[in-house]
């Protein structure tokens, strides 16, 4: 990825730190790695975001880093949080870079950890990571999301 076009997509570093690998301005800072029990709720916060469209709170998959917002780097725009026992931190976030994309979330996407609805999450951001999206052949379901961008 680079501010001539591509996507880069940070999903759960699971690593407590600055990551340092992402363009300028995408900076963030993991504070810990943990697991709320129960999980927190995740709560949209720009639903006119394109990684965001058609999806509800309940969509979005459990998240599993802590990363606060003042964390991020100045690229960043959240899109949605998460809010519970745990306190609020940041779900996920976006931001272009020159013509490139990058989309950051510390959400757990393992089959144990997600609602139907994450599967639309997923595509919604690959697709908008992707700029080009899928090809229009069937139904999307995360298998042929993964088939259709390998």
């Amino acid at each position: 990825m680079t501010s001539n076009g591509g996507g880069l997509y940070i999903h759960q570093p699971n690593a407590a730190g600055v990551i340092d690998y992402a363009p300028p301005g995408f900076e963030f800072t993991v504070a810990d790695i943990f697991w709320c029990d129960p999980p927190d709720q995740n709560t949209i916060v720009q639903p006119g975001h394109p990684t965001m469209a058609g999806l509800n709170d309940v969509d979005l998959p459990v998240r599993g880093d802590s990363v606060f917002d003042s964390a991020l780097g100045a690229g960043y725009m959240i899109t949605a949080v998460g809010v519970g026992s745990c306190s609020s931190h940041v779900h996920s976030a976006a931001g272009t870079y020159g013509d490139g994309r990058v989309f950051m979330d510390l959400a757990n996407c393992s089959p144990n950890s997600i609602d139907p609805g994450a599967d639309q999450y997923l595509i919604n951001v690959i697709d908008w990571l992707c700029q080009e999206g899928p090809i229009a052949s069937e139904a999307a379901t995360w298998g042929r999301v993964r088939s259709l961008y390998r």
